[in-house]
């Protein structure tokens, strides 16, 4: 089919509420310079049922600096869908909105921070760029995973390692992660261990990975293997991965014949791999 020919069925298509038609020919039409054609094509899909089309005409208008219509498209949407209220945040803080942009977008984070994770993430991101640590150490405090994690990484790149530090002292998982980083960076591998020890014995999976990477990078290579066994042992999700990849990378062959014996994931695979191929 000729470049003509496939605007002209994508045009049909788009103009019969083919969504997805109609998302590929405003992509050539924007390719084309032909931006206006392309708004007019997505006017006609602004009902709140074709989201993605909305979506699109919005972030089209935003490119051509229209950024007040966009966000009146999206916002009277924003408290039923999630990611249309993700979209209105960023350009309302993009516009110094920012108490307007976290109310839309913390409905759904704290609605369902597990189900809305886009959104809670989203919400963390936001508080960080805008320098609002007040709010998101609340948050951590409450709970929010996202804003903990994100808490820890913005403390850790503003050198306040000791609010970390605190932070790991209370348990914080990420500030824990963060805080092993910064001793092995330091030279303090030692520390980093004893620090990540009780969080992997509690099963936290990147925790143990973290920690057996550091024990094997450190001459500790069986207390690595040992780390990894349990946690497979312990049906963490991916374990056996990090277990297989540990032995593969290590060469330890017999090992690897023992985890195939004993039925872990992606052992017979690995196994083979190390198996000389006949010339």
């Amino acid at each position: 089919m000729t470049e003509h020919g496939h605007v002209e069925e994508l045009t049909q298509r788009a103009h019969n509420g083919d969504i997805i038609a109609a998302q590929r020919l405003v992509d050539l039409l924007i390719d084309q310079d032909r931006t206006d054609e392309a708004v007019a094509l997505l006017r006609l899909y602004t009902d709140v049922s074709q989201w993605q089309g909305l979506a699109k005409l919005a972030s089209t208008l935003a490119r051509q600096g229209q950024i007040d219509e966009a966000i009146g498209l999206l916002r009277p949407h924003a408290s039923a869908i999630p990611v249309l209220a993700i979209q209105v945040a960023k350009l309302l803080a993009g516009q110094g909105r920012v108490d307007e942009a976290l109310h839309v977008v913390s409905m759904h984070a704290d609605a369902d921070p597990i189900k809305n994770f886009p959104s809670a993430l989203t919400l963390a991101d936001l508080l960080v760029e805008h320098n609002r640590f007040d709010e998101l150490n609340q948050r951590a405090d409450n709970g929010d995973l996202c804003a903990s994690e994100r808490l820890a990484e913005a403390l850790i790149e503003h050198g306040r390692i000791e609010e970390v530090a605190q932070r790991a002292n209370n348990a914080d998982i990420f500030a824990t992660m963060q805080l092993a980083d910064v001793l092995v960076n330091q030279g303090s591998a030692d520390d980093a261990i004893a620090l990540l020890t009780p969080l992997a014995h509690s099963g936290i999976t990147p925790a143990v990975v973290r920690l057996a990477d550091l024990l094997a990078t450190h001459d500790r290579v069986e207390d690595a293997i040992a780390m990894l066994r349990l946690n497979v042992d312990s049906s963490r999700p991916d374990s056996a991965r990090y277990l297989i990849d540990l032995l593969l990378k290590y060469d330890r062959v017999n090992d690897l014949a023992a985890e195939e014996a004993a039925g872990t994931s992606g052992a017979v695979d690995a196994l083979r791999g190390t198996q000389p191929r006949p010339s």
